[in-house]
């Protein structure tokens, strides 16, 4: 005759499992939206990385482009006007990070202004970055979208009446000149 065995008691009691993971993971889910939006900025001494800007500093990351081609995206219809790219221009996208030191910062999408070394300056198309306000001793984090001539050859990114900072591109994103082949002489070498 086997011996019966007690199964062991209930940890979480009687129906609560379910009821529990779902509000534990409902917090996690929060914390974790509004951890990406904003994160507690220690004051910083604007370092390397980072570059005064009017009441915090911005960091840049490397120039992607963010052309989407739609019609090669199945199931999707033809592109609204709103979201074509005007003719002679390419939308490229900024990684930034821009921290709030002295007080909340306010911006809107055309406090974001793109130069080529070619003249342009363009304001930004959209900016990813919440709200349009940075509450003090915070920083979010983003892309700020443009539309670029497309022959620019480089870039600097100015944040609210900043200098420029210059913006690196990721490999692929400017146009690719070609060396001109070396002028050829007309005699014969021995």
């Amino acid at each position: 005759m086997v011996p019966s065995v007690a199964a062991p008691p209930r940890l979480w009691g009687r129906g609560l499992a379910g009821p529990l993971a779902v509000v534990a993971v409902l917090l996690v889910v929060a914390a974790g939206i509004w951890g990406v939006q904003f994160v507690r900025a220690a004051p910083h001494d604007g370092g390397p990385a980072w570059s005064a800007v009017p009441g915090g500093h911005l960091r840049v990351g490397e120039v992607v482009d963010a052309e989407v081609d739609h019609s090669k995206m199945k199931g999707m219809g033809p592109m609204s006007e709103a979201d074509e790219v005007p003719k002679g221009y390419r939308r490229i996208a900024v990684p930034v990070s821009v921290s709030a030191d002295a007080g909340a910062i306010t911006w809107r999408n055309e406090d974001f202004v793109m130069a080529t070394p070619e003249g342009a300056r363009v304001g930004a198309y959209r900016a990813e970055l919440g709200d349009g306000r940075i509450p003090e001793r915070t920083q979010v984090s983003g892309s700020v979208v443009f539309d670029v001539p497309s022959g620019a050859t480089g870039f600097a990114l100015a944040f609210l009446g900043s200098d420029p900072v210059e913006v690196k591109a990721a490999p692929g994103v400017l146009p690719t000149v070609k060396p001109s082949k070396p002028a050829r002489s007309g005699g014969h070498h021995h």
